[in-house]
């Protein structure tokens, strides 16, 4: 098996409330847990006043296995087109810089090098591993391929077409990668987003909703996510509406569409250890997002039990069917809305969606996904060499 894996990426989460790339963070900590020796390079802009540390140790969960982390500061020139430039290209080329510094001072000789999305994680890797002579690999996660565009389709293809392999989150971003050209069928492996089933499982309904001064004869529809367009904001805040007060709703993210009406008994960000009782609390989740890789808060609320309501896209389709969701065409907020009616008003739907939940997520714990990619990916390394 690998012995030891090197993760760039461009955040891990420091402080407690932070929330950027928390998923990364988890599966990284679970890798460790397996007992491989982990290394994270998360070069660091410094915009905000909480910077994390240059280098710092994490502990896996379970076995408490170090895991090294170092934060570079970097130059980013940002995402813009100055006289047909795309400073893009500037603030990629930085940040891999930082990473390579870091590699050789630190002395960092991994079995193998992952990007964390294409750009600018994957990039970097792509060009650390060639030339270390050490392979590497790239995740796509991404929800769209506009940060690729920008960058320029055919220079991403330089430098992923070489990598060893590819780790796509759905099939969904299976068929986009192979549709662009930018690695070869055989070395994309499909392993959708995984949750901590040390934190998301099925809990007392009763007293969840107690600590959000619910009655337990209310229907609660949980959504986690941004409160923005592409995250469907404006159909949630339609169905709202329409349910008036036959239905309460727990949201939690942040932004500038919050779902304010009198039935959203929660509008706020909640911290990464407080969305279990969220979800424990709802009775259904709603999740109208337009476009996804594989979306980590429908699979955080599967552990947890809950249907989902969500519309019929691509994306979903390896980890929502007919026996743990209610898939509705995209944009009919109409058909949404009854299908929240149906669950409420139907406890024998509700009782099956919900089994079929936790049936489905047994395929979807972190450990299980820790497992499956370092498996995986130990067997595409040996083919290489």
């Amino acid at each position: 098996m690998i012995d030891s894996i090197c993760f760039i990426t461009d955040a891990y989460p420091y402080y407690d409330a932070d929330t950027r790339n928390i998923f990364v963070k988890r599966l990284i900590r679970a890798v460790a847990d397996l007992g491989i020796s982990c290394w994270v390079i998360a070069p660091f802009f410094p915009v905000s006043k909480k910077k994390p540390p240059k280098k710092w140790t994490d502990l896996s969960p379970k076995h408490r296995n170090k895991i090294r982390i170092f934060c570079p500061r970097y130059l980013s020139c940002s995402n813009k087109k100055i006289a047909g430039f795309n400073s893009v290209h500037l603030t990629e080329h930085f940040f891999s810089e930082a990473v390579m510094q870091t590699v050789i001072k630190e002395n960092i000789k991994p079995d193998v090098f992952y990007g964390h999305f294409i750009l600018p994680s994957g990039l970097s890797a792509a060009k650390i591993g060639k030339k270390l002579s050490v392979p590497s690999v790239f995740a796509f996660g991404e929800s769209t391929l506009s940060g690729i565009e920008s960058y320029g389709l055919d220079a991403v293809r330089a430098l992923t077409q070489e990598m060893t392999a590819a780790i796509a989150v759905s099939s969904f971003n299976q068929e986009r990668l192979i549709e662009k050209a930018l690695i070869t069928p055989e070395r994309i492996g499909v392993f959708p987003n995984g949750a901590d089933e040390t934190l998301f499982y099925p809990s007392n309904k009763q007293k969840a909703k107690e600590s959000f001064s619910l009655a337990p004869s209310d229907f609660a529809v949980g959504y986690v996510g941004a409160f923005s367009a592409r995250k469907g904001m404006p159909y949630l805040q339609e169905i709202m509406k329409k349910a008036q007060n036959t239905m309460v709703f727990l949201c939690s993210g942040k932004g500038n569409l919050a779902p304010h009406h009198e039935n959203c008994k929660l509008c706020t960000a909640l911290s990464p250890k407080d969305i279990p009782r969220l979800l424990c609390a709802a009775d259904v989740f709603a999740f109208p997002s337009e476009n996804e890789g594989c979306a980590n808060a429908v699979v955080e609320a599967l552990l947890c039990g809950l249907p989902v309501v969500a519309w019929d896209l691509p994306c979903h389709r390896d980890i929502l069917n007919e026996t743990n969701a209610l898939l509705i065409p995209p944009g009919d907020t109409e058909g949404f809305y009854q299908a929240l009616c149906a669950l409420r008003d139907d406890a024998t739907l509700r009782a099956r969606l919900s089994q079929g939940a936790i049936e489905s997520s047994k395929n979807l714990s972190l450990t299980r996904r820790a497992e499956n990619i370092t498996a995986w990916l130990d067997n595409m390394i040996r083919k290489e060499s």
